[in-house]
């Protein structure tokens, strides 16, 4: 269950429930995560991972502020969240970008928490923060690209669009602001369905942001996609091995993740 979709109140009385009070459930996760914003695919992410959680028969709840969590649940913050604010006993650390990104988060978790990384990307930044072993088995990667939404429809495409993203705190205005050039923005388009909408039509993309998910999104709607440099310089995006590897219904690795998860903690 998704507190951004139920609401706090709703969340509140669950918690008090004789079900949850006598324990029914072997194990709760929480996974600590802001209100849900469809332009964010790290937003995107830890909702998505409470969906496939619930679907592998386990009881996952989105918490967006502080809620009293017992020993014997799992707590999953994200890489930007400093410290333990919950006071979990048993914390995973989920990377979603590279640690202390942006200068949020920490740079040394303790070794009584668990640290998983979202892409190999991260494997040696992530390294750094933990004495664990951070590998392919410390990595949950998740496909966010929807499938019914984001395809090659083989409709005419008319448009040209641009991004900044992540990039916009620190570049104002580009050359692509004074052309007939679609902005994509984390505003614009409103929704998920309106932005697989603009890519479908889409001839190609140019991202000043290289570690979106929209290149990827772009590419499998049958644009062209490209990272663009401060320079100038365009790099065109290859297509990702990630979203071959793993579907967007596929539970195993997420299985995978949970009986690793009980090891660690020592939660049968």
């Amino acid at each position: 269950m998704v507190e951004g979709h139920r609401g706090r109140k709703v969340f509140e009385r669950w918690l008090k429930t004789e079900e949850v009070k006598s324990n029914k459930f072997t194990m709760k996760w929480y996974i600590l995560a802001p209100i849900y914003a469809h332009s964010s695919a790290g937003v995107r992410c830890l909702y998505r991972l409470a969906d496939l959680l619930s679907a592998c028969g386990e009881t996952a709840w989105i918490i967006n502020g502080p809620v009293e969590i017992d020993d014997k649940a799992i707590l999953i913050y994200p890489e930007v969240i400093l410290g333990n604010p919950l006071k979990a006993k048993n914390v995973v650390r989920y990377l979603l970008n590279v640690p202390h990104a942006w200068g949020r988060g920490d740079i040394r978790y303790p070794d009584s928490e668990m640290v998983w990384t979202f892409h190999p990307t991260y494997f040696e930044q992530a390294q750094e923060t933990t004495s664990q072993k951070i590998d392919e088995n410390r990595m949950l990667f998740i496909n966010l690209i929807e499938p019914d939404l984001f395809y090659n429809s083989g409709e005419e495409k008319t448009l040209d669009c641009f991004y900044l993203g992540k990039e916009a705190r620190r570049i104002r205005r580009t050359a692509f602001h004074n052309t007939q050039m679609v902005e994509i923005s984390f505003s614009w388009p409103p929704s998920r369905q309106k932005t697989a909408e603009l890519l479908r039509k889409t001839k190609a993309l140019y991202s000043f942001d290289h570690n979106t998910l929209l290149s990827q999104e772009a590419l499998v709607c049958g644009a062209a996609s490209y990272h663009v440099n401060l320079n100038g310089e365009m790099i065109p995006v290859q297509p990702s091995d990630m979203l071959t590897r793993f579907k967007y219904i596929d539970t195993e690795h997420i299985q995978n993740f949970v009986e690793s998860v009980k090891d660690f903690f020592h939660i049968d």
